[in-house]
């Protein structure tokens, strides 16, 4: 909630991939766009893969 109002004193989104409250409100809405369009089973972006190559390739082995 404080990232909304802009003063959490620990943002960790800015360290994320989405790097703002507003790239995050832009992806939620784009895959809410998708599952009204009837792709119920949008698939989450793996996001790790530009930064870390261990995370990334543990992730494709979970999701696979």
């Amino acid at each position: 909630m404080l990232d909304l109002i802009d003063d959490n004193p620990v943002n960790r989104i800015s360290l994320s991939c989405y790097r703002s409250v507003k790239n995050v409100r832009d992806d939620i809405g784009q895959n809410l766009e998708k599952y009204t369009n009837g792709c119920a089973n949008v698939p989450g972006a793996n996001h790790f893969a530009p930064t870390n190559q261990k995370v990334a390739k543990n992730f494709a082995t979970a999701n696979g």
